[in-house]
């Protein structure tokens, strides 16, 4: 699988708090983003989100990866927007 679509994805469902929305947002189906989340979980051998019938939450190892992956993400952007530009 894509590891830039399985943190994208990732990223998204940890700030919108929806798989279902961050699928959305991303132009995926319900069940692919389902697979990336479970793709990045088993290569990571470490559950990054919990779910029940109410909410979703990012478990402290969540917490983390997103926190550096968000950063990540975004110096990836930036450097794509700058060698748009030369």
């Amino acid at each position: 699988m894509d590891q830039f679509k399985e943190v994208e994805l990732f990223i998204e469902v940890a700030e919108s708090g929806n798989i279902s929305r961050a699928a959305e947002a991303l132009d995926l189906s319900i069940s692919a983003a389902s697979r990336y989340l479970a793709a990045i979980e088993a290569r990571l051998g470490v559950q990054l989100i919990r779910c029940n019938t109410r909410s979703l939450f990012l478990t402290e190892a969540g917490a983390e990866f997103h926190r550096r992956c968000k950063s990540v993400l975004t110096d990836l952007r930036e450097a794509e927007a700058v060698a748009k530009k030369l």
